[in-house]
């Protein structure tokens, strides 16, 4: 009988890993832009893919490691953008630095989610806090596909509805992209609707916008899809946005991020 326990015992203790014996548990890790999976680690930067948005986090220690959440405080490197983003003109502040949403859908279980706070930057800079959408698999870079670069809450209904003598699909379609993209003001390349049905018609447009970053110059484009919806009075618009930021003359490309928009009108 004591040869059978032995026995039991053997087969069970090869069955058991040795770190659930010993009582650890499995690392997490945090992958650091184009680089390697690390443990606690000293340096972090974030970044959408351009430099005037990147933060370099430095001095790091964690508080907490391996848990639900991981929280360190540190210092940070922060573009100023004065006199402009591309003079590279960076100032330091202190952070804190929270990592979550620890996954192994990467392979070994690691965070995929961060969120940072700076404060003590020089006079008339932030403070910032910025809540990042998860990291991707491949590269660890914040430019997920699929996610919210700047995230924000839906707009309320609103209790006032802006009043239009006249109007058309097409006008109210544009409008209210660039009521939430003023940026995009003037820069639609086209609007093309179709009636769906007597009171709603269905939208697709483009803009496209250029900008400076990185020394260079990059290309912005807005398509979109949605629709207009007339019920008495009352005009409706939803709209889903897909955003691409293309660097031309680099075989580069941040995106997609998708956005929606909405608004509600009344003819009077």
């Amino acid at each position: 009988m004591k040869r059978l326990a032995l026995l039991v015992g053997m087969i069970l203790g090869l069955a058991i890993p040795a770190s659930a014996l010993a009582g650890e548990t499995e690392p997490v890790y945090w992958k650091q832009i184009e680089g390697n999976l690390e443990v606690e680690p000293a340096e972090l930067t974030t970044s959408w893919g351009t430099s005037s948005s990147t933060m370099r986090f430095e001095n790091l220690v964690w508080e907490r490691w391996g848990e639900d959440i991981a929280l360190g405080t540190g210092t940070v490197l922060v573009n100023s953008c004065r006199p402009h983003c591309l003079a590279g003109n960076y100032v330091r502040g202190d952070a804190r630095v929270w990592l979550s949403n620890a996954r192994t859908v990467c392979g070994p279980r690691r965070y995929m989610h961060v969120k940072v706070s700076v404060t003590n930057l020089p006079q008339g800079q932030g403070p910032y806090n910025e809540d990042y959408p998860d990291v991707t698999c491949k590269t660890g870079s914040m430019a997920n596909p699929g996610g919210r670069p700047y995230p924000a809450p839906p707009a309320p209904f609103p209790t006032r509805k802006p009043k239009l003598k006249r109007t058309m699909a097409k006008s109210l379609y544009k409008r209210t992209v660039e009521s939430d993209y003023t940026f995009l003001k003037g820069k639609s390349k086209y609007i093309r609707c179709s009636r769906m049905t007597r009171l709603r018609l269905k939208c697709r447009g483009k803009w496209t916008y250029w900008g400076a970053y990185d020394g260079g110059t990059s290309l912005g484009v807005w398509k979109t899809r949605g629709w207009a919806k007339k019920d008495g009075r009352d005009y409706e618009t939803k709209i889903n946005l897909t955003h691409w930021i293309i660097y031309p003359g680099y075989d580069f490309k941040n995106g997609p991020f998708k956005y929606d928009a909405s608004g509600y009108f009344v003819l009077r």
